[in-house]
């Protein structure tokens, strides 16, 4: 008994201790945003051997990087944002999750690893959109400050201009100040003035600015009226910030202020300023370039250039390195990691997939269904097109000119013919359980070769002059500028044609024959040629709505 004992105790005490651990690590979680020093304080002094389970380990890991950073301690160690992250990538809630990629991309961040850092941001961002809308907002702007330090200041608009409206929406004043602060500065850097002045002056105006942020806001007021040659006014601003805020400019800010101050005449001033500063940056030599050419110091100014031009390649060439070559070095590893991170929704990938398969398959049987219905409605066509040929057949037999009806023949054989041929293909056919398909394909083939027999316009129109006392001459003399269509349109209906046959020969919609029918008779009207009255006849004979007799057979009668 005692042997069991001694191993029951210690496992006791140690889930004794776990719990109380995680009891401690959920209290500090609840007050860690309002009281990060506190917060601090207790993640410091806990016993790292106390945290014997995962999630301890991930949770304590996660709030540590969360108080240092609240903090404004920067830490490039990504291995403390690590451990959280292994552990809530496979379990967990995605706000913690996300919170993790977070600090991860910070630590990359101040690594100096600006590729990583933008990658572990997306996958934050990615998750933190659906259940942190606060860390959403937070990644956006750090996103920022990565694309700022790989000089890609489209990209950087981009994210500030997200994390503004994210802050909007979650109703964050000060982080949309701070925000709004960065666009500005963004906007200057990028030469944008008009929106650079109309934010600088929000912010200095609006009563509910923090002290802090206004003061900055001032100061980058100040140094784009400098900028823009406005020296009064800027001069004004840096007197009142170096009496109150002193500590908020940066060199670049001095610099800017000396020449103001020497350009304004205050020379003794600017020149005390110049001493006092301690170290020559770009901007400097910039600056002292632009007050050493106001004063006319032509030499000393080119110097002060020359030097600057050298620090800029330098700048120039960082930049290409970490925007060129690091991006294209990691592109591919990029991809990978991203795939891996979208493989995790498998499942959905696979749902997905089915989806698009279903709907390619449904698409697929509606357009079969669609078009057998296309080839019965062709079927139909062509039956009715027989129809109309045994109908005029029919009424070419019952006329009593023998002379007439021989001629008629022998100048249009092969229509006979193929009305013969249609009649042969119905005896042939009589009581096959097909025979409606049959006739179709003949007649499909007979329309085709029909076609093929009429496609010299020359032999056909020849014809067609020389029975009609040459029409066609006199519709091409009469009318120059008709097209071809119309005047292949014009013989169809010479020969007696209807409207549904002309638009299968000539493949076009029976719409548009009446459109084109229509616009030659206005044609025809408008120029009254010789031969008027003759194509009125023809155009007005071939309408379905009147008699079916040709115009070849109403001319010889007429003869």
């Amino acid at each position: 008994m005692r042997k069991y004992f001694a191993i029951i105790l210690p496992l006791f005490c140690l889930a004794c201790t776990s719990m109380d651990v995680r009891r401690t690590l959920n209290d500090v979680e609840s007050y860690i945003m309002e009281r990060p020093d506190s917060a601090l304080t207790v993640l410091d002094a806990i016993d790292r051997t106390l945290l014997s389970s995962d999630r301890n380990r991930a949770h304590h890991a996660l709030l540590h990087a969360m108080a240092l950073d609240k903090n404004f301690i920067d830490v490039s160690d990504d291995s403390i944002a690590q451990i959280s992250v292994d552990y809530y990538s496979r379990r967990g809630s995605d706000r913690h999750y996300a919170r993790s990629l977070y600090y991860l991309g910070v630590a990359y961040y101040y690594q100096g690893a600006y590729d990583k850092a933008i990658l572990e941001l997306t996958k934050a961002e990615r998750v933190a959109m659906q259940c942190d809308s606060l860390y959403w907002g937070m990644t956006k702007s750090f996103q920022a400050l990565a694309y700022d330090r790989t000089y890609n200041n489209k990209e950087e608009l981009n994210c500030l201009l997200d994390a503004y409206r994210i802050y909007d929406e979650i109703e964050d004043v000060h982080k949309k100040q701070t925000v709004n602060l960065r666009l500005a500065n963004l906007y200057l850097s990028i030469f944008n003035y008009d929106k650079s002045e109309i934010m600088f002056k929000d912010l200095i105006e609006s009563h509910t600015t923090d002290s802090l942020i206004k003061s900055y806001a001032l100061c980058g007021y100040a140094f784009m009226n400098v900028v823009r040659s406005e020296l009064g006014l800027a001069l004004d601003i840096y007197d009142g910030i170096l009496d109150d805020t002193p500590d908020i400019m940066t060199p670049q800010d001095y610099w800017a202020y000396a020449y103001a101050l020497s350009v304004s005449g205050r020379q003794e001033d600017a020149d005390n300023l110049i001493c006092n500063l301690e170290q020559e940056t770009s901007d400097a030599l910039y600056w002292q370039y632009r007050i050493q050419k106001k004063k006319g110091n032509i030499d000393k100014a080119l110097g002060f250039l020359e030097k600057s031009n050298l620090n800029d390649n330098e700048i120039i060439e960082e930049c290409l390195s970490q925007s060129l070559s690091l991006t294209q070095r990691n592109y591919y590893e990029s991809q990978c990691e991203l795939a891996e991170y979208k493989a995790k929704n498998r499942i959905k990938t696979v749902i997905v997939i089915l989806a698009v398969s279903a709907s390619f398959i449904i698409l697929i049987v509606f357009l079969a269904l669609r078009r057998i219905s296309l080839q019965n409605e062709e079927k139909e066509r062509y039956l009715q097109y027989a129809a109309e040929i045994r109908l005029q057949l029919q009424k070419a037999k019952s006329e009593d000119y023998p002379a007439l009806k021989k001629k008629y023949l022998d100048l249009y054989k092969t229509r006979f013919e193929t009305v013969g041929a249609i009649y042969e293909q119905c005896s042939l056919t009589s009581g096959i359980e097909n025979a409606e398909h049959l006739i179709y394909e003949k007649v499909q083939s007979m329309v085709s070769d029909f076609r093929n027999e009429i496609s010299d316009t020359e032999e056909f129109e020849a014809m067609l002059n020389a029975d009609l006392d040459d029409v066609v001459l006199h519709l091409r003399n009469e009318i120059p500028r008709i097209k071809q269509v119309d005047v292949s349109m014009f013989c169809f209906m010479a020969i007696g044609f209807d409207v549904t046959t002309i638009s299968h020969l000539m493949n076009v919609s029976m719409n548009t024959i009446y459109i084109r029918k229509s616009r030659l008779r206005q044609k025809i009207e408008e120029l009254s040629p010789m031969h008027k009255e003759q194509f009125l006849l023809i155009l007005g004979e071939n309408s379905l709505s009147r008699s079916r007799k040709s115009p070849l057979l109403t001319s010889d009668l007429q003869n």
